[in-house]
Order: C-alpha cells, then sequence, then structure tokens
C-alpha cells in the first residue's frame, strides 16, 4: 500500500523533480522524522495553517473555460480534480459544431456524433444540468477542453476508492432542490455536487429528472458500454451496462443501441 503524507506549513512555493529510486525525507526542528521511498508516496496534501490556527487543505481548486466560453468550477477529491458540474459545450475543442438533434425518430436512427438539452428546453436545463451527449462524440477525441478527459472506469473507481463507505451520498448535491425526496445519503462532502439531469433513452424519449445523475466511462467492450450513476433512493455510486438485455432488445442490436444512449460528461485530470 503506498502513502499519503499530510505535511501542515504556513507557506509553500518550489519546484522540484524526484525520480523513483529517490527517498523523501521529512524534517522537523533540523532532525528526520521519517523517510520513504518516493516510488511507494502515492500523493503528498500540504495544509496551511490560518491565522486563527485552524489547518486546511491549501487547494488546487480552480476553473476552466471551454470553447464555447463556458466557466466550470472544479473540485480536489485525492488525487483527481474533477470539473464540478457536467459538461455543456456545442462544439469540439477545435470550434467544430456538435450536431444538436432533437427529434425522437432521428435520434433512434442516429449513427454519428450528437448532443442535446434535456427534453429539447435548454433555457430551463442548460445551465444547471448540462448538455447530453451520446457515444458517438465521445469516440471523436475532441469533446473535452485541452488537459481534460471522460473518466475510464478505472478513474471512477479510484474516486471510490478515495472516498470509501457511501461514495454516492458524498457526491450529491444536498437537499430537494434539485433531488426528488428522499436523496438519500446526500452530504456532498466532496463538493462534487452531482445533479439529477435525467436521461434519454436509444429510442430518443427523455425521463428520470430530479431523479437520477448519470455520467459516462470510456468503457466500451465486449459489446457493453457502461456509466457510472446515482439516484434518488441510494448513497452509492453505482455502474451500470448501458446495452445488456434490460433495454429488452436483441443480442445483435446492442452495440449501436449502447451508443444511441444519451449521457453527461463529467471531466477530471491528475493533479499538477
Amino acid at each position: 500500500m503506498r502513502n499519503i503524507f499530510i505535511i501542515g506549513i504556513l507557506i509553500v512555493s518550489f519546484s522540484i523533480t524526484l525520480k523513483a529510486q529517490d527517498t523523501m525525507y521529512v524534517y522537523q526542528q533540523g532532525g528526520i522524522i521519517t523517510k520513504i521511498a518516493v516510488n511507494k508516496i502515492d500523493s503528498i496534501i500540504f495544509y496551511a495553517v490560518t491565522n486563527g490556527g485552524t489547518i486546511e487543505p491549501i487547494s488546487k481548486d480552480t476553473v476552466v473555460t471551454d470553447v464555447d466560453g463556458n466557466v466550470y468550477n472544479t473540485v480536489t477529491i485525492g488525487s483527481q480534480v474533477w470539473l464540478a458540474e457536467n459538461l455543456k459545450t456545442t462544439k469540439y475543442n477545435d470550434g467544430t459544431p456538435i450536431p444538436l438533434v432533437k427529434d425522437s425518430i432521428e435520434w433512434s436512427n442516429l449513427s454519428t456524433p450528437g448532443y442535446c438539452w434535456y427534453s429539447n428546453d435548454s433555457v430551463s436545463y442548460a445551465q444547471t444540468y448540462g448538455a447530453m451527449y451520446n457515444w458517438y462524440t465521445l469516440e471523436t477525441g475532441n469533446l473535452c477542453p485541452t488537459g481534460w478527459r471522460i473518466p475510464s472506469e478505472e478513474d471512477w473507481g479510484k474516486l471510490i476508492e478515495y472516498l470509501g463507505d457511501k461514495a454516492g451520498g458524498k457526491l450529491k448535491e444536498t437537499g430537494t432542490t434539485h433531488w426528488k425526496s428522499p436523496n438519500t445519503g446526500a452530504t456532498n462532502s466532496s463538493g462534487f455536487t452531482a445533479l439529477p439531469g435525467g436521461v434519454r433513452r436509444y429510442d430518443g424519449i427523455f425521463g428520470l429528472i430530479e431523479e437520477y445523475a448519470n455520467w459516462w466511462t470510456t468503457y466500451f467492450e465486449d459489446e457493453r458500454a457502461l456509466v457510472r450513476l446515482v439516484t434518488k433512493d441510494t448513497d452509492v455510486l453505482g455502474n451500470f451496462p448501458l446495452n445488456d438485455n434490460r433495454l429488452l432488445h436483441p443480442i445483435k442490436k446492442l452495440l449501436s443501441l449502447g451508443k444511441k444512449l444519451n449521457e453527461f460528461a463529467r471531466l477530471w485530470q491528475l493533479l499538477p
């Protein structure tokens, strides 16, 4: 198991490059209090002592701007930096427009990239919940702002490991402003602020607004795509195979159906 150091300091400003074979020494009043091989360190968290004497983490949180000019807050969770809200860009990162697909029949026949707003109502839903993208949009590799990416299933797993028990509740916004009751276990202690933007199915039908928060992973293998989700009735961050037999469609159609579904995009990057 790798170690995490929590170091309390007043001011820190330095740049250092370490190699895997190096050893890190921690000093206090001129004496070595511990040492550890660099390749066994998972992360180093610096804490600052405030004027009131309390110890608080030095935040890496910042803002990100996409090609549309939308500005997003970020939140640091463990060694990962996440957008604190869902992506809402209508263009790829090279400025090319992403097709807006409103019609349900057109959506059900789609085999190319597309996005939409919940219930085709950008005025009511865009700013709060973000845009919904199909898998073909993710496949282009051009959806995310530079330096950001769609999380893999492994990335989501690391987030769950860091948050521990009841990870879904630690991600959800508290209260019932956006979530329907009971919003089980919601604390938002992570600052992730998960909101229930609902779904758009393979047939173009919208549903589950205020009940269901869901995000793409990059996993798509063996005729199966996975999303991560949390609902109003649970504090568990689950995963769901979008195109298994619960969709009640023939096996030979599963691959294309999984790509037709719309999900939200929550981006992340490693701490610099």
